[in-house]
């Protein structure tokens, strides 16, 4: 009986220690979550778009993200509409593209319906928004809005820095309740730099480089598959562009763009099947955005090189080998017999 007892405390114990901790933990995100922004809030994710020529070119394009937070300890909001308006510098920057964050509809009002607005993009500014449908209304907390892509238009020269505000501080973004009134917020902008970085002297780097097939000899007109990993340092400005490079029997040099797989430093290219009686040599070439240049070529590596044969060779290769071993195993058995 006391036994008995022990465990039912422990357990309960155990399942009190498990609820409070549950609790705590969802305490523990609402505060977190609380903590993004000082509610109620909308702002700019991230607060500083700090970009360097290192990286960064001349219409190359970079994404921001639009915030809210309507959760706050003594006045708790729900929201029915929310709507941005960002302004910027149309000499220094331009918008591309803008959509919700969860696809059809923002994080923000995620798990509910909502009427959809197409972004209005003009030379200054970009303008979107959502609203639910009915009397529903999202309940206090917080959630990313939308994304904008953006596009540089002017790079800075010598040692300038050009900068500029991402201005969400407008009339033209805010929060409304489901009675349509405005709820007050903070709206946090957000400041654009871009600056000349250092200067990117390191080419890039290219490793593990095969080829398929891998045979030192290979059929003729059968295409070879060469593959490369070519990375950039961190930090740099990226890599560009490679090139399978190769020769016919030591003749000029023909060049094949490769393909960079997607999300991927792994880069292929095809060199075209070739005719019976040649040798092939190849080279990988790649560049940065910089325009530093690597090249990688093994002259006495297998790798690099091959011959061409006639497809009817290989085929009596392997009835040679076929016939060799069947002649090796009935000689085994021949001598198993006189033994």
């Amino acid at each position: 009986m006391i036994r008995i007892g022990f465990k039912k405390t422990i357990a309960m114990a155990v399942g009190i220690m498990a609820v409070t901790a549950f609790l705590f933990g969802i305490a523990a995100l609402r505060i977190a979550s609380a903590d993004l922004k000082p509610a109620v809030s909308i702002w700019i994710d991230p607060q500083a778009v700090n970009i360097t020529t290192s990286a960064y070119h001349l219409n190359d394009k970079f994404n921001i993200t639009l915030w809210a937070n309507t959760y706050q300890d003594a006045n708790n909001y729900a929201v029915f509409t929310w709507q941005i308006t960002v302004n910027f510098d149309a000499s220094l920057l331009s918008v591309t593209r803008a959509g919700y964050t969860n696809g059809s509809t923002s994080e923000f009002f995620m798990g509910h319906s909502t009427v959809p607005v197409s972004p209005i993009i003009t030379s200054t500014s970009v303008s979107t928004g959502e609203s639910l449908v009915g009397s529903d209304v999202r309940p206090p907390g917080n959630g990313s809005l939308c994304w904008v892509e953006m596009q540089i238009n002017r790079e800075p020269t010598g040692n300038a820095t050009l900068t500029a505000t991402l201005d969400i501080n407008n009339t033209d973004t805010f929060l409304l309740n489901a009675d349509l009134n405005e709820v007050t917020s903070t709206k946090y902008s957000a400041q654009y730099n871009y600056e000349v970085g250092a200067l990117d002297v390191t080419p890039p780097t290219i490793e593990a480089v095969t080829r398929s097939p891998s045979d030192a000899q290979i059929s003729e007109n059968t295409p070879v598959n060469v593959t490369a990993t070519i990375t950039d340092e961190v930090g740099g400005s990226g890599v560009k562009n490679a090139t399978v490079s190769y020769t016919i029997n030591n003749s000029t040099y023909a060049d094949v763009p490769m393909t960079q797989s997607l999300n991927s430093t792994t880069w292929t290219g095809i060199i075209p099947g070739q005719v019976n009686g040649t040798t092939v040599h190849f080279r990988v070439i790649a560049y940065d955005n910089a325009g530093n240049m690597a090249t990688v070529d093994g002259y006495d590596s297998i790798v690099y090189n091959y011959s061409v044969i006639p497809e009817f060779a290989a085929a009596i290769l392997i009835i040679m080998l076929a016939a060799l071993a069947a002649m090796m195993i009935a000689y085994r058995k021949k001598s198993m017999l006189l033994s």
